[in-house]
C-alpha cells in the first residue's frame, strides 16, 4: 500500500505555525551565547586575574619596601652606628642596639608606622626576630623567633630584597618583604621585614573572582561587555596606582593619583585611597627642610622627645640652644630674599658641620634655629656655641658684586626633663631674646652672663646707637666715657645691622685695637705708649682700596671714612732665636679682655712707613729694637666697615732676633708681664680664648 505524499501548505495564520522548538533557538543561541561568553568570560576572568594578581603583588612590594627603607632610614638618622645586641645574661634577655640607642625598648615609632600603613613589622638581628608588631591570639609577640632557611639564605647570605607571600607566624599566612641590613662594613646583620596578611591581600581576589563568574553567568552578555571594559579600566588603574607609588618610592611626594582610581568604590579605590594616606603620612615623616637640608620642626620634635626620654632613662646631659640670625630681615630687604636664602643655606651648611656628632640642629621656622647638644655641660655648651659664632663672624656670602657678612645671637639653657620639653625652649627663647635686647652676636646662657664673650670691641658709636652704656666687670661704662678716652668696648655688636665684611678697626696706641679672625672672633692688641695728650694731633695717611697712598690724611680715631677709603696698621710679632715667641699680657685695670695676651701693634703715623710704624711699636712696647733682625713683613689683610666709616689694612711682621730677659722692658701701664712661648702655648692660649688676634694672625706663629 502506498503512501499519499504530503504537500507543503503554506500557512495563512500564525495559529497553522507548528512551533516545535518554542524557545529553542532562543535557548540555543543564549547557550551558545551565554557560554560563549561564559568561556570567554572565564578566559578574560582568569586573564585579569593573573595580571591583577602580579600587579597587586608588585605595587605590595614597592609599598612594602618603601615603608622598610623608611623605617631603616629613620633609625640611621636618628641613632647613628650600627645595630648590635645586647645581651642581658642574668635575665637571660636580649636587647636590640642602634649605635649607643637601646632601640628595642622604645617601639613606638615602628608600632605608628604599622598602624599608618595597615602593615605588620618585624626587625631580626641576623635570623632572631627582636622587634615585631604582630601579636598572637593572646596578645604576645612572636620575640626571638627564628625566620625560617629559605628567607635567611635570600636575605641574610645573599645579602638581597625578597619577596614572599607563604610566610607562616603565629599560625597566620603572610605576604612579607625582607630587606637586608648591613653594618658600616658592608656586613649583613639582620633585616626588617614588612608584611600583610595574605587573606587580607591576595585572599580577596579569589572572592572576587567568584563575583565575576556569577555575574557573567547571570548577566550573559553584558557582563561579557562589562567584563572587558573592566578589565580593561582596572589594569589602566592599576598601572596609574604603580605608577604613583613608584613615584612616591622614588621621592616624589606631590604628584596626584589619577582621579578615576579615587572615583571607584571597590578595593581599587581604596588601594588608592591608602596610597594617598600613605603619601601623606611619608610627608610627615620627611625630616628635612628642603631650603637648608636640616631638620625640619616637626622631625626636629620627634628627635627632641627621644633624647628627652633616654636623658630621664640613663641620666644624659644635654643642653638647648635656640639660635637667630641677626638682622635677617635687613638681608631680604637690601638684596632680596634669593640673597637671604643664599645666607641661610651658608649657615646651615656651618651649623652642620659644627653640630656633626655634637647633636642635632634644627630649623626651627625663618631664621631661627633650634640646637640639642648632648653631652655636655651648660659652660661647656656656651663655649662649644661661641665656636660656632666665631665661625659664622668669619664668613660672608657673595651675591652678585656685593659680599653680605652675618652674625647670630644665641640663647642656651641646661636641659631638664623635669619640665616639659616647651618649657625648656621657651626658656633658651627667652635668652636668646635678651641677648639680642643686648647687642646681640653673642651667646647667653643666664642674664648675667650676656657680656661673657671675652674680647670683642664694640666702637662707641655703635654703644650710642645701641643704648649708650654696656657692662665691664659688673660697672657701667658709658660710650661718652669711652669717646673721651678714646676706647672700645666690648662685644660688637649688630655686625649685619648693614651687611658688611669685618668688625671695628685696630684702634693704635692706646692699645684696644680690633680684628676679625678667620673664626671670626674679634680681638685686640696694645699699640704705642703715647697717651692721649701725645696722639691728639695724630695724622694718618688714607689709602686706597689697592693699598695705594691717596695724599689725604685723617686724624686719628676720626672713623668718618669715605667707601674705598682705609687706614694702615701694624702687627709685629718677636721671636727669640731658640723659637720662643714674645707675648705680653694685658693689665688687670683695661676695661676690656684683662689679663688676655698679646703682640705689639698700632697704627701707621702719615708719612711712616709701615715697616718703621712695626718697629716703633715693638721698641715702645717692649723696649727691644728690631732694626736689621732677620724676618719682617709676613702678610696682610683688609677689613671693610661701611657702617662705622672705618675701613683699614693690617700688616702682620715677624722678626727673628736673639735677646734676653734684661733687654726686655715692657710698658707697665699697659702690660703687667710677659713671657716667651712655644707655637703650642700660643696654640693652648687661643684654643682657651685669651689671646688677642689669635685666630686673624696664627700662621705668623708657624716657623
Amino acid at each position: 500500500m502506498k503512501t499519499k505524499p504530503k504537500t507543503s501548505v503554506m500557512p495563512t495564520s500564525i495559529e497553522e505555525v507548528e512551533l516545535k522548538g518554542e524557545g529553542g533557538l532562543r535557548r540555543a543561541f543564549l547557550m551558545r551565547t551565554v557560554m560563549s561568553i561564559v568561556g570567554m568570560g572565564i578566559v578574560f576572568l582568569c586573564a585579569s586575574l593573573a595580571i591583577y594578581s602580579r600587579a597587586l603583588q608588585k605595587e605590595m612590594k614597592g609599598d612594602l619596601t618603601h615603608i622598610s627603607h623608611m623605617i631603616l632610614t629613620y633609625y640611621d638618622d636618628m641613632y647613628p652606628g650600627d645595630y648590635n645586641l645586647l645581651i642581658d645574661e642574668d635575665n637571660e634577655l636580649t636587647y636590640l642596639k642602634k649605635g649607643d640607642v637601646v632601640i628595642s625598648e622604645d617601639t613606638a615609632f615602628v608600632e605608628d608606622v604599622a598602624e599608618e600603613t595597615n602593615s605588620e613589622i618585624s626587625i631580626f638581628f641576623y635570623d632572631t626576630r627582636q622587634i615585631s608588631t604582630i601579636r598572637d591570639s593572646e596578645g604576645t609577640p612572636p620575640l626571638n623567633t627564628i625566620a625560617n632557611n629559605k628567607i635567611t639564605t635570600a636575605v641574610l647570605i645573599n645579602g638581597r630584597e625578597s619577596f614572599f607571600n607563604d610566610v607562616e607566624i603565629a599560625k597566620v599566612r603572610y605576604c612579607v618583604q625582607y630587606t637586608p641590613i648591613f653594618a658600616s662594613g658592608g656586613t649583613c646583620v639582620g633585616m626588617i621585614g614588612v608584611g600583610r596578611p595574605y587573606s587580607e591581600t591576595f585572599g580577596y581576589v579569589y572572592r572576587l573572582s567568584a563575583v565575576y563568574a556569577a555575574i557573567i553567568v547571570i548577566a550573559g552578555g553584558l557582563v561579557g561587555l562589562w567584563m572587558a571594559l573592566y578589565t580593561s579600566q582596572l589594569v589602566k588603574h592599576l598601572d596609574r596606582l604603580k605608577d604613583f607609588l613608584g613615584a612616591i618610592a622614588g621621592g616624589h611626594l606631590d604628584g596626584d593619583l589619577d582621579q578615576g582610581v579615587l572615583d571607584r568604590q571597590d578595593e581599587v579605590g581604596d588601594m588608592g585611597r591608602c596610597a594617598l594616606f600613605v603619601r601623606g603620612s611619608l610627608k610627615k615623616l620627611v625630616e628635612r627642610d628642603p631650603l637648608t637640608n636640616l631638620n625640619n620642626r616637626r622631625s626636629g620634635q620627634i628627635k627632641f622627645e627621644q633624647i628627652r626620654r633616654t636623658a630621664r632613662k640613663y641620666g644624659q646631659t644635654y643642653c638647648i640652644a635656640m639660635g637667630d640670625i641677626d638682622f635677617f630681615k635687613k638681608v631680604n630687604d637690601t638684596y632680596g630674599h634669593d640673597a637671604g636664602d643664599a645666607v641661610l643655606r651658608e649657615v646651615a651648611r656651618i651649623l652642620s658641620d659644627r653640630m656633626a656628632g655634637k647633636g642635632t640642629v634644627i630649623r626651627w621656622g625663618g631664621e631661627e634655629f633650634l640646637f640639642i647638644i648632648e653631652e655636655m655641660s651648660l659652660a661647656e655648651a656656651r663655649d662649644f656655641l661661641w665656636n660656632i659664632l666665631y665661625a659664622i663672624r668669619d664668613t660672608s656670602v657673595e651675591f652678585g658684586d656685593k659680599v653680605i657678612k652675618f652674625t647670630m645671637s644665641y640663647g642656651i639653657v641646661e636641659g631638664n626633663t623635669a619640665i616639659s620639653a616647651d618649657s625648656e625652649i621657651t626658656a633658651a627663647d627667652e635668652l636668646l631674646y635678651y641677648a639680642k635686647e643686648h647687642g646681640r652676636n653673642r651667646v647667653c646662657s643666664e642674664k648675667s652672663d650676656v657680656n661673657y664673650e671675652p674680647g670683642a670691641p664694640i666702637s662707641a658709636v655703635d654703644m650710642l646707637t645701641a643704648g649708650g652704656t654696656v657692662e665691664s666687670n659688673g660697672a657701667p661704662v658709658s660710650a661718652l666715657d669711652m669717646l673721651e678716652a678714646g676706647e672700645a668696648a666690648e662685644p660688637v655688636t649688630d655686625t649685619i645691622a648693614e651687611p658688611r665684611t669685618e668688625t671695628q678697626s685696630p684702634e693704635p696706641d692706646e692699645a684696644e685695637h680690633t680684628v676679625s679672625g678667620p673664626d671670626g672672633d674679634a680681638v685686640k692688641a696694645a699699640a704705642g705708649s703715647h697717651g692721649p695728650a701725645d696722639k691728639e694731633d695724630e695724622l694718618w695717611d688714607i689709602y686706597d682700596v689697592n693699598k695705594q697712598l691717596t695724599g689725604r690724611t685723617m686724624k686719628r680715631n676720626d672713623f668718618t671714612m669715605a667707601d674705598g677709603d682705609y687706614h694702615l696698621t701694624v702687627l709685629g710679632v718677636v721671636v727669640n732665636t731658640a723659637g720662643e715667641f714674645l707675648l705680653t699680657r694685658r693689665v688687670m685695670s683695661k676695661t676690656w679682655a684683662p689679663g688676655w695676651w698679646e703682640v705689639s701693634g698700632g697704627g701707621v703715623m702719615a708719612g711712616e712707613t709701615s715697616e718703621q710704624a712695626v718697629i716703633r711699636e715693638i721698641r715702645e712696647e717692649t723696649g727691644l729694637d728690631v732694626t736689621g733682625a732677620e724676618g719682617g713683613y709676613m702678610f696682610s689683610y683688609r677689613r671693610d666697615n661701611p657702617d662705622e666709616g672705618d675701613n683699614y689694612f693690617v700688616d702682620v711682621y715677624r722678626f727673628i732676633l736673639d735677646f734676653t730677659d734684661e733687654q726686655v722692658h715692657i710698658q707697665t701701664d699697659e702690660a703687667d708681664g710677659y713671657m716667651l712661648a712655644s707655637h703650642k702655648d700660643i696654640k693652648d692660649l687661643g684654643a682657651d680664648g685669651v689671646f688677642l688676634h689669635y685666630d686673624s694672625i696664627k700662621e705668623v706663629f708657624e716657623l
